[in-house]
């Protein structure tokens, strides 16, 4: 399993990227602040809310998944593990 720690700011981040059909990717806020996610572009008006302690499981060839937080600075896990 690949584990990853995404910083996330004001400007949106990469979280998820297409992988292979068989990958499993579980997301976790693992910061104090609030995370909006979406797609390439997103902002906090249009972006899904990912309060802290959340987490999101992502099965198959899904589409890029971005974050970005309104102020400060958030920390996202990512683990990705190939079925």
């Amino acid at each position: 399993m690949k584990r990853v720690t995404v910083n996330i700011g004001t400007i949106a981040a990469i979280l998820h990227s297409p992988g292979g059909i068989n990958e499993h990717h579980l997301i976790t806020n693992k910061g104090p602040t609030l995370v909006y996610l979406g797609g390439a572009g997103v902002t906090p008006s249009t972006g899904l809310p990912f309060p802290p302690g959340s987490r999101l499981e992502l099965h198959g060839n899904a589409a890029t998944l971005y974050a970005v937080t309104a102020t400060g600075a958030g920390q996202v896990a990512v683990a990705v593990n190939v079925l």
